[in-house]
């Protein structure tokens, strides 16, 4: 909620909001649909991150497979 915009924005709001991919995302369909044009640069910046926070989801989700496969502990999730 408060990086969505649902509540008032501040500058510390608005910079984390930009690097969530949701909250980018969603500020981006905006623009579209208000007929207003999406910059490409704002565009480019909402791939990169969205790459970024999947690649990490990967990497963290491989870390914690092999942890529990050593650990034997998969029924425990």
């Amino acid at each position: 909620m408060f990086l969505t915009d649902t509540l008032t924005k501040t500058s510390l709001s608005d910079r984390l909001g930009r690097v969530i991919p949701l909250t980018n995302g969603i500020n981006l369909a905006r623009q579209s649909i208000s007929g207003l044009l999406v910059a490409k640069s704002d565009l480019f910046f909402f791939v990169v991150v969205s790459l970024i926070w999947f690649l990490l989801g990967v990497l963290i989700f491989g870390y914690t497979e092999k942890k529990v496969r050593r650990e034997g502990t998969l029924n425990f999730y």
